[in-house]
């Protein structure tokens, strides 16, 4: 769950909420999760074999 949390942090830019608003903030960071879900399923069914256990930064760079 920690890599999860840092992936997300790290390569969906959760780590600063930018808005003032409680439910403004939790909307944004529903947004960040639901495209990290969209980004592991893409990666497990599209990308090749040997990039299915990378990162979106190294998946950015190599694609």
């Amino acid at each position: 769950m920690e890599n999860i949390i840092k992936e997300l942090k790290i390569g969906f830019g959760a780590e600063y909420m930018p808005f003032g608003d409680f439910g403004a903030n939790a909307f944004w960071f529903g947004l960040q999760v639901l495209s990290y879900n969209i980004f592991v399923m893409l990666r497990e069914e599209i990308l090749p074999w040997d990039c299915r256990r990378r990162r979106i930064e190294m998946v950015k760079w190599l694609v």
